[in-house]
């Protein structure tokens, strides 16, 4: 990137949440590490004061009690033999006039003198041309107009001050440094994810709902993100696509019975002469009209339905019981179509949280369907007797309903196409119908948490409605016994 565009990026790298981010967390960072050094800094200076101290007192009681002892010559021979054997120790003894009496120390600042006790102050030892040092010590004044001073040097105490002041400025520098790096790195790299997801947004409102989110493969926070906003999208378009073709299907489904309704009102008309020719004709519009609304009836299920939201009036449904009600309603048709219905179940006591009119119409859908097919002549032109069997099976969570029949089946290649709204296939279209009772059914699956699946049933086709439980329990009070309710 070159100078002039980084300058350009500095107001957004600034205002951006990660900068300012990690300039919060440094200045804590920095406030955090400022307490410690006071800390560590007050912590050191009263030990090393505190041991400057111990041994300049322990230095003046023993001077003091040499003088105590024999005056200012016991005090001068004492003074005399720790200046010659300390290195650190620091002692001056003069007389009122501030002339050298004893000790290893240059005369020092008169105004010194005026202090009395504890003092610092700097120094240069007896006959050295070195710079001044720093020193602690006791400034006292003793009988017969004597001054004594007892010190210690401190001037490697006020270097390690020092040292540690500066390694403290310069840590500072270096961590804003390093966190300003930092924030603007991490900066740069979180604006680059946002701008490609806004690209991508970009994109998608100009219409290319192709356009998905790249991901890093890094498993990041960002990663996650992308890849549920990715299967959102991915829903969305899936919706798209549906509704595209929804309306086509419509546009191209619903023309023909329109076109139908429209020449059976014509012929009402020209056949107004005849009462029994009208009312037929009546008969047939009104007939091909109920079958408009129930398409519009079926679509408006299925957008309720996709909608996703869980209805309020889901409650514990006993499965078993529910299939043999919707066995029995079809009973009399089977009977009078000559094909033999069967429901078996492997539990009377499986429980289910659901909606039950919408699994009722589901269930209901499967088996008209069965019963539409499997009354068809087999592929091979041989006889046979339709039968439709409606079974239960328990899988853990999930319930499994099953709507099989012996009809002629529905190759793989189109199973899953058939589950689309509208779609017909050709050997199926001069069987009433509207393309919507599978579409459906796989609606209620979705809403129960379930799928719908399409299998081979040797002959013919089996459905499999899997639903989720919901973890109802089944009532205690019901007998764990498989039952079996055929309908001939």
């Amino acid at each position: 990137m070159s100078v002039a565009n980084f300058v350009k990026l500095i107001p957004r790298l600034v205002l951006a949440t990660p900068f300012r981010l990690f300039a919060v967390y440094v200045s804590l960072f920095c406030v955090a590490v400022a307490i410690v050094f006071m800390y560590v800094n007050i912590a050191m200076q009263g030990f090393l004061a505190h041991e400057a101290e111990s041994a300049v007192q322990s230095d003046f009681d023993f001077l003091a009690a040499r003088y105590n002892e024999g005056g200012q010559g016991m005090l001068g021979q004492a003074i005399g033999e720790r200046s010659a054997a300390s290195n650190n120790g620091l002692y001056l003894l003069t007389d009122a006039n501030g002339r050298w009496l004893a000790g290893n120390l240059e005369a020092v600042a008169a105004d010194l003198w005026a202090t009395q006790g504890a003092a610092q102050f700097a120094y240069r030892k007896r006959g050295s041309d070195a710079r001044q040092r720093q020193a602690f010590g006791i400034v006292t004044r003793l009988p017969n107009d004597l001054h004594l001073i007892v010190a210690r040097d401190i001037e490697n105490q006020e270097v390690l001050k020092r040292v540690l002041r500066n390694a403290f400025l310069l840590g500072y520098a270096l961590i804003i440094a390093i966190g300003a790096a930092g924030a603007v790195i991490v900066s740069r790299r979180m604006l680059r994810r946002v701008d490609e997801a806004s690209s991508t947004a970009r994109a998608i409102m100009q219409g290319n709902l192709a356009q998905r989110i790249p991901v890093t493969g890094r498993a990041d926070e960002f990663d996650r993100l992308s890849e549920n906003l990715n299967a959102m999208l991915d829903r969305i378009q899936d919706l798209m696509v549906g509704l595209k073709n929804v309306s086509d299907n419509i546009a191209h489904d619903l023309k023909t019975p329109l076109h139908r309704l429209r020449t059976r009102a014509e012929r009402a008309l020209q056949s107004s002469s005849s009462p029994e020719k009208l009312s037929e004709a009546l008969g047939s519009v009104i007939e091909e009209a109920d079958t408009l609304i129930q398409t519009f009836d079926a679509l408006l299920s299925i957008a309720r339905l996709e909608a996703g939201s869980r209805s309020e009036s889901f409650g514990p449904l006993n499965v078993c019981a529910l299939l043999n009600d919707v066995a029995e309603l079809y009973e009399p048709a089977a009977e009078e179509q000559g094909l033999s219905l069967t429901t078996t179940c492997a539990s009377n006591s499986i429980m289910m949280a659901g909606e039950k009119h919408l699994i009722v119409q589901a269930v209901a859908n499967l088996l008209d369907n069965a019963m539409k097919y499997a009354i068809q002549p087999a592929p091979e032109g041989g006889a046979k007797h339709p039968a439709v069997e409606l079974g239960l099976e328990d899988r853990g969570d999930f319930i499994d309903i099953l709507v099989s029949d012996n009809g002629p089946g529905i190759p793989e290649a189109d199973r899953e196409r058939v589950l689309q709204r509208f779609v017909r296939l050709q050997p199926s279209r001069s069987i009433p119908g509207s393309g919507l009772g599978l579409s459906l059914v796989a609606a209620v699956a979705r809403l129960h948490e379930g799928t719908v699946s399409l299998e081979d049933n040797e002959p013919g086709l089996r459905v499999r409605l899997r639903l989720k439980k919901n973890l109802v329990a089944a009532p205690q009070n019901v007998a764990d016994n498989p039952l079996m309710v055929t309908h001939a």
